[in-house]
């Protein structure tokens, strides 16, 4: 993930844990409420497995991401307004991508809560 065409660099799943891993010990000093992948193939058993200690709730697709991905503004503006819980920005967040692309045809996003082991 996060490729580099220039530099021919990229993350892998460990880099990514050690990263996490890194800034919710020495920085946040806790977990993430919620990590948001709006890139392809996220939301797959291998990415969650490496983020359950670093989050609460993986909002990712199962396949690819359509178009230009997330509509940020859809799920920022109700964020901004009043308190949510994760479990409810997470949700929000599918629901604003389903919305945005509900003229598309077929999409995917989850919502996985990573506390359920």
């Amino acid at each position: 993930m996060c490729f580099n065409d220039a530099y021919d660099v990229y993350l892998t799943n460990q880099d990514l844990t050690a990263v996490l891993s890194k800034i919710c010990n020495n920085v946040l000093h806790k977990e993430f409420d919620i990590i948001g992948m709006d890139a392809c193939y996220m939301a797959q058993l291998e990415v969650a497995a490496q983020l359950e200690n670093c989050c609460e709730f993986l909002v990712a697709s199962e396949e690819y991401e359509l178009g230009a991905g997330w509509n940020y503004e859809r799920f920022l503006k109700p964020v901004s307004e009043k308190k949510l819980a994760p479990s409810e920005v997470s949700s929000l967040i599918v629901t604003a991508y389903q919305e945005e692309y509900a003229c598309v045809g077929e999409h995917t996003l989850s919502a996985i809560n990573l506390t359920q082991r």
